[in-house]
């Protein structure tokens, strides 16, 4: 419920500063701090995750542990790329700052970008690169 209450809060606050600026009815501000409530609803009133947090548990190493965290099958295998790919580099984005560094060579992916240097076939990363 602290996600909720601090969703309602944020949202009032932005759609009173919208108001000093652009003349809106009670029912279109309202329209617009109900209406992300249809995407995200349940889980906010549920306190639970909008993300497909359940698909690393199909494989090694989590699939062990699946029924300790009450996971079944996955709810939506379409939206693989977020749990795989686009929620470790968020991770990984926050840890390079968090640490002082630039978030361009990610340690924790294994393979390395080919940008283009002078007189070299090696492949770099981009933090590494004469580019920058």
């Amino acid at each position: 419920m602290a996600a909720l209450a601090l969703y309602v809060a944020v949202a009032a606050a932005l759609l009173f500063a919208w108001q000093r600026f652009v003349k809106t009815s009670r029912a279109a501000a309202l329209a617009l701090l109900l209406l992300p409530m249809l995407f995200t609803g349940r889980a906010l009133l549920t306190n639970r995750v909008y993300a497909p947090i359940d698909l690393p548990f199909q494989y090694a190493p989590l699939a062990s542990h699946a029924a300790q965290f009450g996971i079944g099958k996955p709810h939506e295998i379409a939206l693989s790329d977020l749990a795989i790919q686009i929620i470790p580099w968020q991770q990984a984005l926050r840890f390079a700052l968090r640490n002082g560094e630039w978030p361009l060579g990610i340690r924790s992916s294994s393979a390395a970008m080919c940008w283009p240097r002078r007189r070299s076939r090696r492949c770099t990363t981009p933090s590494r690169s004469s580019l920058f």
